[in-house]
Order: C-alpha cells, then sequence, then structure tokens
C-alpha cells in the first residue's frame, strides 16, 4: 500500500497541506497505472483533495483512504470531505477511520477526544455509505516511537500546523498515549472499542467488517 504524497506536494501528485490543489501530474498518472499493474494499493490520507479525486477515478481497482476522518465533524487540513468519502466508497474503497487525536479533536474544544466522539465519526461515514461495508478503524500508532523529524536544511515550508489546538490544550508530545483518543490509545484497546460499537447497536458482522474484512477485501482484489 503506497502514498503518492505526505501531505507536502511532489512530482507525482499535490499533498494536502500544500497552498494549490493541482491534482495528479502526468508522472503521478503513470504511477497509478503502474501500482494497479504490479498490486500496490493506493491509499489516499495526506494527499490533496484534486489529486485524491483524480486518484481514485484513474483507478481500475478501490482506493483506501487509511487514517482520514470527516472534516465535516474535525475541519482539519488532514481529514477529508463528503464528495471525497463518497468518491472512495463509490468504486468500492474503504475510509478507515483514525483514533489520532488531533484528527478527531472538535472545533472550539479543549478536552482530550473521547472515544465516543471517534465512533461518532464511524457513524457518520457509516450512515453515508448506507451499511458498514466500506469503513474501517485505523490508529496512527507506532509499536515503538515515532522518530524525530529532520529539517530541511534550507527551511521548512509553512505548512498549516494541525495540531495547534491539540499541542495547546491536551499534548505537544508526539510519544505520549494521550496524543490519540481517551479510551483507545493503545492496541489492547481494540477490545473495548469492538465492545462500544456492539453496544451503539452495530453487529457482529458490521463489527467484523470495520476491524478488518473490509480492507481484506481490498487487499484480496488488488494483490493478485
Amino acid at each position: 500500500m503506497m502514498l503518492l504524497a505526505y501531505n507536502a506536494s511532489n512530482q507525482l501528485c499535490d499533498g494536502c497541506l500544500d497552498r494549490t490543489d493541482g491534482g495528479l501530474t502526468r508522472l503521478g498518472q503513470l504511477v497509478v497505472d503502474e501500482c494497479n499493474r504490479v498490486g500496490i494499493v493506493l491509499d489516499c490520507s495526506h494527499t490533496g483533495k484534486r489529486a485524491s479525486l483524480e486518484i481514485i477515478d484513474r483507478s481500475k481497482h478501490p482506493c483506501v483512504y487509511s487514517h482520514s476522518n470527516p472534516s465535516a465533524l474535525a475541519p482539519n487540513p488532514r481529514n477529508i470531505d463528503d464528495e471525497q468519502i463518497r468518491a472512495c466508497i463509490s468504486r468500492g474503497g474503504v475510509i478507515a477511520l483514525v483514533s489520532w487525536g488531533p484528527l478527531v479533536m472538535r472545533p472550539d474544544t479543549t478536552h482530550r477526544p473521547t472515544l465516543d466522539e471517534f465512533i461518532e465519526m464511524i457513524d457518520y461515514v457509516t450512515q453515508m455509505a448506507g451499511s458498514t461495508d466500506n469503513v474501517g478503524i485505523s490508529t496512527d500508532m507506532s509499536l515503538g516511537t515515532y522518530p524525530d523529524h529532520e529539517s530541511d536544511p534550507w527551511g521548512s515550508p509553512e505548512f498549516p500546523n494541525i495540531t495547534e489546538q491539540y499541542d495547546r490544550y491536551v499534548t505537544d508530545d508526539i510519544r505520549s498515549s494521550m496524543r490519540n483518543v481517551d479510551g483507545f490509545s493503545d492496541f489492547a484497546q481494540i477490545v473495548s472499542v469492538a465492545e462500544r460499537l456492539l453496544a451503539r447497536g452495530y453487529s457482529d458482522l458490521d463489527v467484523q467488517k470495520m476491524l478488518g474484512e473490509n480492507l481484506l477485501r481490498v487487499f484480496d482484489e488488488v494483490w493478485v
């Protein structure tokens, strides 16, 4: 599985934090075709809106947003809007909602996002899709620790600060468990997430799909 851009624009397409929205370059179009040919799942998280829509449209296989949330609930530049969600779903792709706190934090709030607020994002996409067939659950957690980001010796572009609100009111420590949703800050807590989904009325089959079967369906189609 591969991203064509990571926040910043490159020779393939624009990133979601850049000031332009140029979509796929001609080279980027060839890369989409090559990913289809060799069996690489195209991941549209971190890419610009136009680029992600063009990737989904050009790809012969379903694409995924591996860790993105609805911007209608949390209007962060890293999140995705309804048009992107519908486009991905319409082609059989999967939206994997992410428990990383800054992408769950609602406007004008100061508390650490809760598990219920995260599940409301699952509800939002499920209701838009009409089923759980295109919904996944993801984290942005590491089994180890995140490395420090290296600085560009020529200076870094002034990209939007997507964690500013979270840094101020919750924590700016990128290695803290508090950077994730309260109630889902450890991989073992996926059990609690499943139990909460069942308590909210999702079926066993719904939960199984969200915990991995939907993504396995995409992988099975692409990895041939």
